[in-house]
């Protein structure tokens, strides 16, 4: 016999109904939408880092600058700037292929710059295996890095 078979009828209804609360608060936290912990901004375009395609906005204007695959954990360092500062802003996202931060676990990394007053500036965008800084010192037998990216910004 099953355990619920030796429960009397008394016993059943609110073991019953307790088991019926704790699957529908189950299912409303599964469902539940929780507020992203990086929010990235609305983008009017897209374009690839690797194009290095100028980028014309207004201020306001957000457009991202899509890096690509990107995995912090075994050692991949992205280092950003604009230059002169205020005319425009970058930042930084990862859509992480994971839920939680683990080991091995990379995504898709994006600027996201947006325009802030006319005028000209520049993006440079720099990759720095196992090493940090503007200038990726530190890295495995200071080997060298690529050169960076930069991309040309307008704001009108």
């Amino acid at each position: 016999m099953t355990m619920l078979a030796h429960l009397t009828k008394r016993h059943r209804r609110p073991l019953a109904a307790a088991l019926a609360l704790v699957g529908a608060l189950s299912l409303a936290a599964c469902q539940e939408d929780e507020p992203s912990v990086n929010p990235t901004p609305e983008a009017s375009r897209s374009i690839p880092l690797s194009s290095g395609e100028p980028i014309a906005l207004k201020p306001g204007e957000t457009v991202a600058v899509n890096v690509g695959r990107q995995n912090s954990s075994i050692g991949d360092n992205w280092n950003d700037s604009i230059t002169p500062a205020g005319v425009a802003t970058v930042k930084g996202h990862v859509d992480s292929d994971c839920d939680e931060p683990a080991p091995g676990c990379g995504g898709r990394l994006t600027y996201f710059v947006t325009g802030v007053k006319p005028g000209k500036a520049v993006l440079t965008v720099q990759y720095c295996f196992r090493s940090s800084g503007p200038t990726c010192a530190g890295g495995p037998d200071n080997a060298p890095h690529k050169p960076p990216t930069t991309i040309a910004i307008t704001v009108t």
